[in-house]
């Protein structure tokens, strides 16, 4: 008799960034059930040229997975009426190029477009993943609204020191109060911890105090082994935006780091945000500096940490990565004193990062970093341990006993 397969579903939002923290997770439900198969929802159609753009795919090989599918948003999202840009046939045809160029089989690989098809694919899930907080998008509200007596487990794409980013979300968290009657909140500190029990008024019993997972000791020694670089900038990049990093701030950034890189003989690795993709601003500074010693990295962002040997922000949750992996972090946006709100500093005002405003600052940061590595390093993981939970090795089998 043929056995069934276990099925989960990730709904993938904002970025697939946000399968990155899922990756340890999925490993482990895969070694607990060797059937195993794992359904992509993608809410965006700009979410398949990330998986393009970043070569993602073929990373999804390496964690075991037997099976690995799409359920295509826009056939999903056509079933709960939400309008989309792109048919469904655009999403078919991308997926069939991706593919196609990286010479890879995912097992079980379809686009639905059947309504009842649908229904019956979502009823078969043992439970979903999502992100609370992302919620405040309409389609992933519409979503959750439609599943609301699924199981389902929520473990955010960001890591936050306060509540400032979660208050906005209160309202429609609470008007989704069938929903959390059916998920368990995994927690990556004590600030996930409160926002889950005192804002969402989560039971206590459906929330998880499991750290950040991809910290977690077994996974990390994946990444401490690499290669690294001594004279390597990893710089975590970000779109522009005018609440925090306008367009001359982010140039006058970017350039003042290859300037440190050109008079200390660094090379740059550059990460960029999924919504850079199209931006020519580094290829534009680098060439009008004459500098050559860089490239882009498109990876996991634990591998571009691993082979570095200072990582610099303009504001990132990957600063928290950085210390995990015991790499200085600084936290540079050429601001020059402009005021910007808490939300935006919190790393900073949780002395979690080196800060800089401008060259100089930055400059003196980079010699800091480099001559008195050790000192920065205990200080900043001194921060880290305050703030996030352990990083003892995680009880899967008993965390996923409800749905196993």
């Amino acid at each position: 008799m043929k056995r069934s397969q276990f099925k989960v579903c990730i709904i993938v939002s904002p970025s697939i960034a946000y399968l990155n923290n899922l990756e340890p997770i999925m490993n482990a439900l895969s070694v607990l059930k060797e059937d195993l198969t794992i359904s992509l929802i993608l809410p965006s159609y700009k979410t398949l040229r990330q998986l393009c753009y970043f070569n993602r795919l073929s990373e999804y090989k390496r964690i075991g997975l037997k099976n690995f599918y799409y359920l295509t948003a826009n056939s999903y999202l056509r079933f709960f009426n939400i309008n989309l840009v792109k048919p469904i046939f655009f999403i078919e045809r991308v997926l069939n190029k991706i593919y196609k160029f990286l010479n890879y089989n995912p097992g079980l690989r379809n686009t639905y477009s059947s309504s009842n098809k649908i229904k019956e694919i979502c009823q078969s899930y043992e439970f979903i993943f999502f992100d609370i907080t992302e919620i405040r998008r309409e389609k992933i509200s519409n979503i959750l609204g439609n599943l609301s007596k699924s199981k389902k487990i929520s473990i955010n794409h960001a890591l936050t020191t306060q509540n400032i980013m979660f208050d906005i979300h209160k309202d429609q968290i609470l008007s989704l109060k069938e929903s959390i009657n059916n998920t368990l909140f995994l927690a990556y500190s004590k600030f996930d911890v409160n926002f889950y029990r005192n804002v969402c008024l989560v039971p206590s019993k459906q929330v998880f105090d499991i750290g950040i997972p991809w910290h977690n000791s077994d996974w990390l020694s994946k990444f401490k082994n690499i290669k690294s670089y001594n004279q390597n900038i990893f710089v975590v990049s970000r779109p522009s935006a005018a609440s925090y990093l306008d367009r001359n701030e982010k140039e006058r950034t970017i350039r003042n780091i290859a300037k440190y890189a050109i008079k200390k003989d660094f090379d740059i690795v550059v990460k960029i945000h999924p919504k850079e993709v199209n931006d020519p601003l580094y290829k534009k500074i680098f060439k009008e500096l004459s500098f050559q010693n860089w490239s882009f990295f498109d990876g996991n962002i634990l591998t571009g940490i691993s082979q570095s040997s200072v990582v610099v922000t303009f504001f990132s949750g990957v600063c928290v990565d950085a210390i995990a992996l015991d790499r200085p972090v600084i936290e540079y946006r050429d601001s020059r004193g402009k005021v910007i709100n808490n939300n935006i500093n919190q790393y900073e005002n949780t002395n979690l990062v080196i800060p800089a405003k401008n060259k100089q600052e930055f400059f003196n940061a980079m010699d800091k970093c480099m001559d008195e590595r050790s000192s920065v390093l205990n200080r900043q993981r001194n921060n880290y341990e305050k703030l996030f939970l352990s990083s003892a090795p995680i009880n899967y089998k008993s965390l996923f006993t409800y749905f196993l």
